[in-house]
């Protein structure tokens, strides 16, 4: 289902690894995640393996602040001898994506209900989701939502029930993989493991030592994972800068559930109270909220009807007069730790998604202050509105349940009429139900219909190839080669792309680019040096200064030879005989930014 989700929407041109120019006609995070391929992809091997200094000559950087997917640029580097060049994996780990999301949903939701057309609908809600299709090609290893539900299928499976030694080994595994494809992963897959460890101490008392054992051991083996490929990979190499630490701005707002952010046929936009809320975006799908609406109503009245002890499964009316007093949370604790647990996973991860931010559409409801040192430790995860992704899936695992349960064992309905609550067949409600999950389907599809078009006008018909300025000059190989790199005193960041890209391909480096976590500190230092010397009518005949006009202006007396493209002025210590050089006229002609 999640392979052919991703055909249908994406086509088949994305998985041409040889055609890259489709990627600089798409945002320009995959833009980034492309050059720090390109860039990491020839530089030279060293330890940390995973730096490169052609993106911000001369200081190095992690490929893991390019967002590049780690483990699987290291992988394609040590097989670069035998790949094409121009090379991209792109394509085709979002085709994984998509195919492991179905799988995994799949596996999830047979390990909590029966009813095949329960599991094939739900599952298609997984394939279809708004992290998905919202993340794939904008941020390419954030469609890695199938590392959340393997998280979900571990603890289904049962997590206490080997060794401690495969336990720990199961979740170093796990850390490994949230790192080396997007650290945020890391501690959602934490906190829904622990989520599993809790269900099962409440589950067997008696051995909630070694389960306790196990948890600690787990979280501890998942955590050092994630450090040593950090480490190997050299995110902690990291020169000094800001390190873009802000917590706030990134959250969740209280309305994304219903609120589509313009990509629903048929619910309008909401307001949000900062711009970037949009990365707690978690709207379900019309499909899905039909659904809930339906399972809310269902559940109410079943409640009503069987009165508030209906929960109870421990031996029936037999449960003794402790029990029976204790409090509604323990009583339920107790009869559902799998539930209990999922509910207390959701409430961690709406606060952790929220916080400190509460505000419902452009209203703000109130703020915690946080203090500098927390502000700076969370930072690390300053867009913690994604904290909310499992929760989405959590609520579609309890829709499959209640859906089954509304249908009952084989096909049964629970009767509402039947003040007991027994189970009575009504074959005429069971089909009405069956109607009404394939009209959930079909709302879902219609609803994200007009995403999903576009999409296909953008990527069914991919452009191969891109062409630069740069490439617009028409010099041969032999001019470049007498340069070593940009330096970019021009700050528009989709120029600078398209000069990286040009850069990478005839094996030069650029002073700066767009990271992760951006070190202008450090650029900006460098960059005052190479001014220094052009000042001083010291250029560096190797580079290629590449200006706006208030740059040119400042340097036009500095003995420069100067040429244009169609968007910037670039200076050169030596002449460049192929070239006509720059006319005042010219600058008229340029666009600049």
């Amino acid at each position: 289902m999640g392979i052919v989700a991703f055909l249908i929407i994406y086509g088949v041109a994305v998985l041409d690894v040889m055609a890259d120019g489709w990627i600089f006609k798409s945002d320009v995070d995959l833009r980034q995640h492309y050059l720090g391929w390109m860039a990491y992809r020839d530089s030279s091997y060293s330890f940390p393996v995973g730096m490169t200094d052609k993106l911000s000559y001369p200081h190095e950087m992690s490929i893991v602040y390019t967002d590049s997917i780690p483990l699987l640029a290291f992988a394609c580097k040590c097989l670069s001898p035998y790949l094409p060049r121009p090379f991209q994996y792109f394509g085709w780990y979002a085709l994984l994506c998509y195919a492991l999301t179905g799988a995994y949903a799949g596996a999830c939701l047979s390990k909590l209900v029966k009813n095949t057309l329960v599991i094939e609908v739900c599952t298609f809600f997984c394939v279809l989701s708004y992290p998905l299709l919202f993340r794939t090609f904008y941020h390419t290893s954030l469609s890695s939502q199938w590392l959340i539900l393997m998280c979900f299928y571990m603890v289904l499976s049962g997590l206490s029930g080997e060794s401690i030694r495969k336990q720990t080994r199961r979740a170093l595994t796990m850390g490994e993989l949230c790192a080396g494809i997007h650290l945020y992963f890391l501690p959602m897959a934490a906190i829904i493991i622990l989520a599993g460890y809790v269900r099962e101490m409440i589950a067997a008392p008696s051995k909630k030592k070694q389960i306790f054992k196990g948890a600690l051991a787990s979280l501890f083996s998942m955590a050092m994972g994630a450090v040593a490929v950090l480490w190997i990979m050299g995110a902690f190499n990291f020169p000094s800068g800001n390190g873009n630490y802000w917590v706030g701005d990134f959250t969740m707002n209280l309305n994304s559930l219903i609120n589509p952010l313009g990509h629903s046929a048929f619910l309008p936009s909401l307001p949000l109270y900062t711009s970037m809320q949009f990365e707690g975006a978690i709207y379900p799908g019309l499909g899905v909220l039909v659904l809930t609406v339906f399972c809310l109503v269902w559940t109410v009245l079943k409640f009503l009807k069987a009165g508030t002890g209906s929960f109870d499964q421990r031996s029936g009316a037999a449960a003794d007069s402790v029990y029976r007093d204790e409090n509604f949370i323990i009583r339920f604790m107790k009869a559902h730790p799998l539930r209990f647990s999922f509910v207390l996973l959701a409430l961690i991860l709406v606060l952790s998604s929220v916080s400190p931010v509460f505000a419902f559409g452009d209203r703000l409801i109130f703020s915690l202050p946080y203090p500098v040192v927390l502000s700076r430790i969370l930072g690390i995860f300053r867009s913690n509105g994604r904290f909310i992704w499992p929760v989405l899936y959590l609520l579609i695992f309890a829709l499959a349940k209640c859906t089954e349960d509304i249908l009952g064992k084989g096909g049964a309905l629970l009767s509402l009429k039947a003040g007991d609550g027994s189970l009575g067949q009504s074959t005429k409600t069971v089909k009405a139900v069956s109607v009404l999950l394939l009209v959930c389907i079909t709302l879902q599809a219609v609803d994200f219909s007009g995403w999903i078009m576009e999409k296909q006008g953008k990527y069914y018909m991919a452009q191969k190839t891109y062409r630069t300025v740069w490439d617009e000059l028409s010099l041969p190989d032999e001019v470049w080669s007498r340069y070593d790199g940009f330096v970019n005193y021009e700050d528009d960041t989709s120029f600078n792309m398209g000069t990286a890209y040009f850069a990478m391909r005839h094996e030069l480096t650029v002073n700066s680019f767009y990271f992760a976590r951006d070190i202008d500190e450090k650029i900006n230092e460098t960059r005052d040096g190479y001014t220094a010397g052009i000042m001083a009518g010291e250029a560096d005949p190797g580079k290629i200064y590449v200006l706006d006009r208030e740059t040119y202006e400042r340097f036009k007396d500095t003995g420069l030879h100067f040429y244009k493209t169609r968007k910037c002025v670039f200076g050169v210590k030596n002449e460049i005989e192929e070239l006509e050089e720059l006319k005042a006229e010219d600058l008229d002609e340029i666009s600049f930014r």
